[in-house]
């Protein structure tokens, strides 16, 4: 329940941008003409991603077409796999770490932002819990059977989102490191297993001309200028308090903090690392079947900051279970081995104050979003204000039957002149030449007669049409 109350509650507040809006428009678009969907939508390294995310998004969009009740869906997903979390850490963890190793999860605003919205990222931890069972599985229990699994789920967390391609590297890594015994035969399995889901996505790229578009697209990402970013190191740290989310305030950002002193608690959660080394020296002198934990979290940041990658959070997300056990271990070391009564009692305020600040947090943050509507950040528009947008500009066909197309298409155009353009471009391909027409004398009077693509298709649909006197006019206009 507790997992709930910031996730499947307050959807009005959440998220829904650009890449939302493609994949509730891709959702649509494959309900009213079925077809196999071969790639995902554009990534911001320029190339499609794998359509593993669409195909499970058409599967919830067969529960409902509503962007609303489908980041319900996400939201209840992730709240449910809390306990499945605990569940899973359970049975190779004490009780007690499983219990605040959840908690932090819980409470975490980078995982609550990250899991109740239309986005690949927001679906990570359907997938990263069972490979966090799989992998205690192999490295605590020695199961070697499960690097099946292990190397199946890791295949899709790389179809789902890139930060999974840097999870299977860094379990390759420690694999090596801790010179695990492995059967090739199963990884070769779990690997082909996994490319299932690909199928259609590299048939694409090899019938494609010029072949392979996406491997062109991403060589030209890799030969763009890219700055090594030291901040890499710092982001795994932050993802369990809300330190970081200047990024997603942006402007609102110093607005925010007179609400909320982010910039004192700082000093606070700097202190709390201490815990964070308190479970790395029980890892290193008593449980060494645990380094396997750690190697991960040092290994994924120094990847990151090898390649060059831009540390947002979202890429980090993917280390939450291994870096909430390190500091719930460190918390039971620190409480179980200490004598004083008095140390006893300050490790138990540090954590209920860690998780207090991030409740409170929570709270602040869904109010600050409430009063503002518009994030001059990352965050942008919350849904209600989307919502609300699109449906003053697209009103007038909620009786038709393509509605959900319609207001698909005002999500992914969000402002008024590009939601009328591509409305009077939708009915123009759909044969409707009333409607095409309407539209595109309202973007027209919107763009103040700036777009030449508008006016070419009006034109032409005036003279179909027989209103050859407003071609004209509009022939005019342009010289």
């Amino acid at each position: 329940m507790s997992a709930a109350i910031f996730r499947v509650f307050f959807l009005n507040l959440s998220e829904f941008k650009i890449d939302e809006a493609r994949i509730f428009d891709q959702i649509i678009s494959f309900y009213e003409n079925p077809a196999l969907v071969q790639r995902g939508i554009p990534s911001s390294l320029g190339t499609y991603n794998f359509p593993l995310f669409s195909y499970f998004m058409i599967v919830l969009g067969f529960f409902s077409k509503n962007p609303l009740t489908l980041n319900f869906l996400i939201a209840l997903i992730n709240a449910s796999l809390v306990p499945v979390f605990f569940i899973t850490s359970r049975r190779f963890f004490s009780r007690n770490v499983a219990i605040i190793a959840s908690l932090f999860i819980a409470f975490s605003p980078w995982a609550i932002l990250f899991s109740r919205k239309i986005w690949a990222q927001d679906l990570i931890f359907l997938l990263l819990v069972p490979l966090f069972y799989s992998l205690n599985s192999f490295f605590i229990r020695r199961k070697t059977e499960d690097i099946f699994w292990v190397f199946l789920l890791l295949t899709l967390l790389a179809q789902l989102h890139g930060s999974g391609i840097f999870l299977a590297l860094s379990v390759i890594i420690t694999i090596l490191i801790l010179r695990r015994k492995v059967s090739y035969y199963r990884i070769s399995l779990g690997i082909i297993t996994g490319l299932i889901s690909a199928i259609p996505f590299l048939i694409f790229q090899l019938t494609s001309n010029p072949i392979c578009p996406d491997c062109i697209a991403l060589l030209n990402y890799q030969s763009s200028l890219k700055f090594f970013d030291a901040s890499a190191f710092i982001r795994p740290f932050q993802a369990l308090n809300m330190l970081g989310f200047g990024f997603v305030l942006g402007f609102d950002y110093l607005e925010f903090v007179k609400f909320f002193p982010i910039q004192i608690l700082r000093y606070f959660f700097a202190i709390s690392m201490l815990i964070f080394v308190a479970g790395v020296l029980r890892i290193i002198k008593g449980e060494r079947e645990h380094l396997y934990l750690l190697l991960l979290v040092l290994i994924i940041p120094f990847l990151y900051f090898l390649t060059r990658t831009k540390a947002y959070m979202h890429y980090y997300i993917i280390l939450l279970p291994f870096i909430a056990i390190i500091y719930a271990s460190g918390v039971e070391f620190l409480y179980k081995f200490s004598k004083n009564y008095f140390f006893k009692a300050f490790i138990i305020s540090v954590l209920l104050f860690f998780l207090g600040t991030n409740i409170l947090f929570e709270i602040t943050f869904n109010q600050f979003l409430l009063h503002k509507k518009l994030i001059e950040g990352d965050y942008g528009a919350i849904f209600s204000q989307t919502e609300e947008w699109v449906r003053n500009e697209t009103e007038q066909y909620s009786r038709r039957n393509d509605y959900s197309k319609i207001r698909s298409i005002g999500y992914v155009s969000l402002i008024p002149p590009l939601i009328h353009k591509n409305l009077g471009k939708y009915f123009m391909e759909q044969g409707n030449f009333e409607d095409a027409i309407s539209e595109y004398e309202k973007a027209l009077i919107l763009l103040d007669q700036r777009d030449d693509e508008v006016k070419q298709n009006l034109i032409s649909l005036y003279y179909k049409t027989g209103r050859a006197e407003k071609a004209e006019k509009v022939e005019k206009s342009q010289l």
